[in-house]
């Protein structure tokens, strides 16, 4: 039976918008969110390539934080993807900023205070008014990598392999292989991309190895989580890389019958969250910010959300977990100091009664 491919909407309107607006531009500094993704990687990628192409402008493409998850750094050094770290820039009056998975005055980038922002590309909700020149904002799409291929085939620029194959790694990365939160738009450019994409390398991508660290954090995370229904909570003491929680938040929301994950972890004097959730139609965004209380400290979208919270001898790392986990029981209907049996405690766990597999006779 023959399925219609999805079509991919133009963005020719956008992408005029966006030549006029650098057009008196020496250099364009794209901005990541701090401790970049692959999505949002890959998005960057996508908008330097874009402004290249147009030209004059030189294009930059520019970070807060670090490069931590090893999968990151993996796709980083076999794209080739050039990345600046805002420590090695010397920024000057005359930049001219475009931010990708980050918006100006989220507490989540490192731009500079006084940075002339023409265009904001991004798939999470848009809580305050921007001033850009081109605010082009999509909730209802999965991944920002999207967007910036709308944006080169409206351009009508070609694929390159390398191209393609962060393309496709970034929408897949941020949709688990278009099955959390992808739109139509979105599998139409993963087609797009896919033929011309580098496959092999592509699939190593996707399976990188682990450090051992990796098993360290995960052991961690596996004896600090508990469970109450479908919810799972899990306060892991310290991490040495702050996306370590969104690692594990993943990895924890693959336990069967959970549909909550909360994750938090202590890093740099501050206790990093990531909230996960099977709910198709959740708001994950709003919820962690009733959470945590504020929207400037945390944010998100459908499935996914996450933020940062500074700790000081008011809000230890013990206070504020406590209350985390009882705002988000509360906020799931649940009562907010029910007890939590630990995951490693389940029925069903070899050592638990009914546990483990009977040896055959």
């Amino acid at each position: 039976m023959h399925h219609d491919r999805p079509q991919l909407p133009s963005s020719a309107r956008q992408v005029e918008s966006l030549t006029k607006l650098i057009e008196d531009a020496p250099r364009v500094l794209i901005f990541t969110h701090d401790n970049p993704d692959p999505d949002s990687m890959a998005g960057a990628l996508c908008l330097s390539f874009l402004v290249a192409a147009l030209g004059p402008a030189r294009p930059r493409i520019a970070y807060g934080g670090l490069i931590g998850r090893a999968e990151n750094r993996h796709m980083v050094e076999a794209l080739e993807i050039p990345l600046w770290s805002v420590g090695n820039i010397k920024f000057r009056h005359d930049d001219v900023f475009i931010t990708v998975d980050t918006q100006p005055g989220f507490g989540n980038n490192s731009l500079p205070p006084d940075a002339r922002v023409v265009a904001v590309l991004d798939h999470h909700e848009q809580p305050t008014g921007i001033e850009a020149g081109l605010v082009d904002i999509r909730p209802d799409y999965g991944a920002v990598t999207t967007i910036a291929t709308e944006y080169l085939v409206s351009a009508g620029l070609e694929l390159d392999p390398r191209l393609a194959t962060a393309i496709c790694y970034g929408i897949s990365s941020e949709t688990q292989d278009l099955g959390r939160e992808a739109a139509e738009a979105d599998i139409a450019a993963y087609l797009q991309a896919f033929p011309v994409s580098n496959q092999p390398l592509l699939g190593r991508l996707h399976h990188p190895r682990r450090t051992p660290a990796f098993f360290a954090d995960l052991q961690q995370a596996i004896s600090a989580a508990g469970v109450l229904e479908d919810v799972l909570i899990c306060h892991i003491p310290d991490v040495s890389i702050a996306e370590t929680v969104a690692e594990m938040a993943d990895m924890l929301m693959d336990v069967q019958g959970i549909t909550w994950v909360l994750c938090t972890g202590c890093y740099g004097g501050e206790l990093v969250l990531s909230l996960r959730t099977r709910e198709p139609d959740a708001c994950a965004g709003q919820l962690v910010c009733c959470v945590v209380g504020s929207t400037q400290l945390a944010g998100g979208h459908g499935m996914v959300a996450g933020g940062r919270i500074p700790l000081d001898e008011e809000n230890t790392a013990e206070e504020v977990r406590s209350r985390l986990g009882r705002n988000l029981l509360e906020a799931l209907g649940h009562r907010p100091n029910a007890s939590l049996t630990p995951l490693t405690k389940l029925p069903g766990v070899p050592g638990t009664p009914g546990g483990g597999l009977k040896s055959s006779e």
